[in-house]
């Protein structure tokens, strides 16, 4: 059976004092009123006494409200202002004025309470969906999709050039506008390729914020066509025409012997620099001829195949001769297990004299423009245009597509590489 609680209740409306609020010491709940509706209610803690297993008063419970006539239907009810001594007798009085305010406008202090707790809250959780924090989550999430490398940079161009302005800000309110201002500086410095990415990124950034339901639209995503278009500038490279000239110039220049060996391998498998140099050992497979580059390697962030052709054979024999740790163009003695620089044929070429004139990335170029306008003894091209993409492995706006692709070519690469290989070969023992 429970007890029933007993309430006593002073009648007198003179204002309380602190010492009486503390020399209020009952046995059952008691009720002091500091008048206007103000009132504290003093309960008794219980504890049982472990001498003679009576309950016994240990400490008082003493809580403040304001009792008034509720101005939208008139019943009367009551409002919590806290605890004393935590809020004390004059705050709570001051707790009652501002009650007694809203009611004088016809407002219920308890919902425009609880209104302006919700409104709060609501405030507290935009002030802590930022830009900034979304972009932290997704940046996360990029680690397991792409390079660490790629990663860092496009972290730090965002920190460097958006964070400082717009990083703090609720992300709902991430506009074009907002954009454009952040981001005109480095436009008008004529880095457009710099605006690109991070138009790009940022785009990236919200369409994350949606899906994780933090962002209910993504309203930024013409934001790359308020700055001007980036000037194409293809990769430096030479007409075909002087790709004699050139292997005779690699032939007779001073390059080391592994980069010479790098520059033959970009030319005939037509990878990109990075994807060259950074060869690994347990990528090849020599029997089965074929060069295996993981999706972590590639640009694409796809696993690209190249069919091995005897001149690249050789070249891979050439180094097997010298190998030293895990990469096929090993960097210098001094770099532990590292490849050689990306940047090393480009300095060579640069020392022949073509600085101005090629890049390693060129030979890419010039081999595509050599097998595009390859004829055959029938005077019919004589690769496809998805064969030729495939084997430089370019971007196909249909990922299943670029897959099937890519399976579907293997066989007509393995003919094309050889045939390239071939061309190569030829053009260098062809006198000018």
């Amino acid at each position: 059976m429970t007890e029933k609680m007993v309430v006593s209740r002073n009648t007198s409306v003179n204002r309380l004092r602190d010492k009486a609020i503390t020399d209020c010491r009952p046995t059952k709940v008691h009720v002091l009123s500091d008048g206007g509706g103000l009132e504290l209610t003093v309960k008794p803690i219980f504890s049982t006494s472990q001498a003679s297993g009576e309950k016994v008063v240990t400490g008082w419970n003493r809580v403040w409200s304001y009792r008034f006539m509720r101005p939208e239907d008139g019943k009367r009810t009551k409002m919590g202002l806290g605890n004393y001594p935590t809020v004390t007798l004059q705050h709570a009085r001051e707790l009652k004025r501002a009650a007694q305010e809203k009611l004088s406008h016809g407002i219920n202090p308890i919902t425009h309470r609880a209104d302006a707790i919700s409104l709060r809250r609501t405030e507290q959780k935009l002030a802590q969906n930022t830009l900034r924090s979304n972009a932290v989550s997704w940046f996360e999430l990029q680690k397991s999709n792409v390079t660490k490398r790629t990663v860092k940079k496009s972290w730090d161009s965002l920190e460097k050039h958006v964070l400082p302005k717009l990083g703090d800000l609720p992300i709902a309110e991430i506009r074009n506008p907002l954009i454009r201002d952040t981001l005109s500086e480095l436009a008008a410095q004529g880095k457009i390729e710099t605006v690109e990415k991070l138009c790009r990124t940022i785009n990236q950034i919200l369409d994350h914020a949606v899906i994780s339901e933090n962002l209910d639209e993504n309203r930024c995503e013409k934001a790359r066509k308020q700055f001007p278009k980036k000037i194409v500038v293809n990769q430096l490279t030479i007409p075909t025409s002087g790709l004699s000239r050139l292997l005779a110039d690699v032939e007779a220049s001073t390059m080391r012997s592994t980069t010479r060996a790098l520059f033959y391998l970009e030319l005939h498998t037509l990878v990109r620099p990075g994807e060259a140099a950074g060869a690994r050992w347990d990528e090849i497979d020599m029997p089965n001829r074929v060069w295996t580059l993981p999706a972590s390697r590639m640009k694409m962030r796809e696993e690209h195949k190249v069919p091995l052709s005897d001149q690249v054979l050789r070249i891979l024999e050439q180094m097997q001769a010298i190998r030293r740790n895990d990469y096929i163009f090993p960097g210098n003695f001094s770099a532990k297990n590292q490849p050689q620089s990306s940047q090393s044929v480009n300095m060579a070429l640069a020392r022949m004299g073509y600085r101005g004139k090629l890049v390693s990335h060129g030979l890419r170029s010039l081999g595509s423009t050599i097998l595009h306008e390859a004829i055959d003894e029938n005077g019919r091209k004589r690769f496809e245009y998805h064969v030729i993409e495939a084997a430089l492995s370019h971007a196909d706006d249909n990922k299943i597509a670029a897959i099937y692709n890519r399976t579907k070519y293997y066989e007509h690469r393995i003919d094309l590489m050889k045939w390239w290989s071939e061309y190569i070969e030829a053009a260098g023992t062809k006198k000018d």
